[in-house]
């Protein structure tokens, strides 16, 4: 049982490349409706637990935690929800771990006021 599990945890960790995306990283997101466009800015903090990440925005208007995981091809893909109180906000995202880890560029999609919307979202590492 005990030769199980740590395989099961060896398979899980995988190969991620020296990649370690935990700390502090500016986040910058964006959206176009067919009437405006909008960009926003927070500050996130993420940790990361072998391919698992967790994360917080904790800067900015926006408040979100984010639930990922890194893939050892480089992308980041996982979920995001508002937990500002009164919202229903969330989604998922995926985003391309740049080769040095200090960037991260990719999508989000989800569930916002008036409907669903969808993307650009950069992080950079602060």
């Amino acid at each position: 049982a005990g030769e199980y599990l740590l395989a099961v945890i060896i398979f899980n960790l995988g190969d991620l490349r020296g990649r370690n995306i935990s700390g502090q990283w500016k986040g910058t997101w964006s959206f176009c409706d067919t009437d405006k466009s909008e960009s926003h800015e927070d500050t996130v903090t993420l940790h990361q637990f072998g391919p698992f990440v967790r994360g917080i925005g904790i800067g900015g208007e926006f408040h979100h935690r984010i639930n990922a995981k890194l893939k050892p091809d480089g992308y980041l893909h996982g979920t995001w929800r508002e937990i500002r109180p009164g919202t229903d906000w969330y989604g998922s995202l995926k985003l391309l771990v740049s080769n040095d880890g200090k960037s991260m560029k990719g999508k989000w999609i989800g569930k916002c006021t008036g409907g669903v919307r969808a993307g650009d979202w950069i992080f950079e590492k602060i």
